[in-house]
């Protein structure tokens, strides 16, 4: 499951994965680094294959527009590193959403952006 919880009520929100196992206790953490303190992470979106979960979000670390992505590769249990889907120097990127992946394929993400000075679609796929 991925969810923003917003019941805090503070700025900082973070982008969060819930992974609920058949037996024990549910965990919950944050999908973003370390490095995003008093920076919010929201628009959280995940796709399961098999043991490998691709999360993408948006996040706004240095007070800009991102979409970031963090990969699991044993179930939900520990993710990579997030990292910019766009190169830092690159317009504003934001509202991910996840599209289906052909089989063996990683998914793609389609998202807004402000690359040529006005709001378009642009469409990346995640590494494998």
């Amino acid at each position: 499951l991925a969810h923003t919880d917003l019941r805090v009520r503070k700025e900082d929100y973070d982008a969060r994965f819930r992974r609920i196992p058949v037996e024990g206790e549910p965990t919950s953490f944050s999908l973003a680094s370390s490095d995003t303190e008093g920076w919010s992470q929201w628009r959280p979106f995940i796709e399961v294959d098999d043991e490998k979960v691709y999360a993408v979000f948006q996040d706004f670390r240095r007070g800009r527009n991102q979409t970031r992505y963090a990969i699991s590769s044993d179930g939900g249990i520990s993710f990579s590193d997030d990292r910019a889907l766009v190169a830092d120097s690159e317009a504003d990127a934001f509202s991910p959403i996840l599209l289906p992946r052909g089989e063996g394929l990683a998914p793609s993400v389609l998202f807004e952006t402000t690359g040529t000075g006005r709001r378009q679609l642009a469409l990346r796929a995640l590494p494998h």
